[in-house]
C-alpha cells in the first residue's frame, strides 16, 4: 500500500481548519506514512508532502507536532534527521522549521541517552 498516496486522501477529507480530533486523526496517519516514507528512503516526496501540510495548511506549528517529533525519533537514525533538516532548511529556512528541528534533536538526545 502507498501510504503517501492514503495521507493525501486524507489530507483532503480532513483539512487542518477542522476540529482538533480530526487534526490528530490526521498526525497519527501522517506520523505513519512519514515511518513508511522513511523506510523507502523518499526524501523528496517527504519534503514535499512536509511543506504541502506545515506552509499551506497550518502555519505556524502546532503544540501537538511534538507527537510527530516524537515518532520521527523513533525511526529515524541521526543521518536521516540531518538529512532531513537540511532539506527543510534549504527550502524554508524558518523558525518554525528550526523550532521542530530543535524538538527532534532534544528527543534524540533523551533516545540516545
Amino acid at each position: 500500500r502507498d501510504m503517501l498516496a492514503i495521507l493525501e486522501v486524507c489530507k483532503e477529507q480532513y483539512p487542518l481548519q477542522s476540529d482538533r480530533s480530526r487534526m490528530v486523526q490526521y498526525l497519527d496517519l501522517y506520523a505513519v506514512a512519514v515511518h513508511k516514507l522513511f523506510a523507502a528512503n523518499q526524501y523528496k516526496r517527504l519534503l514535499k508532502l512536509f511543506f504541502e501540510m506545515h506552509n499551506h495548511r497550518i502555519g505556524p506549528l502546532p503544540p501537538s507536532m511534538e507527537y510527530c517529533a516524537l515518532h520521527l525519533c523513533s525511526v529515524l537514525q541521526p543521518q536521516h534527521t540531518q538529512a532531513l533538516f537540511d532539506g527543510l532548511h534549504a527550502l524554508n529556512p524558518t523558525p518554525n522549521v528550526l523550532h521542530y528541528k530543535y524538538l527532534l534533536d532534544s528527543y534524540a538526545r533523551l533516545r540516545d541517552v
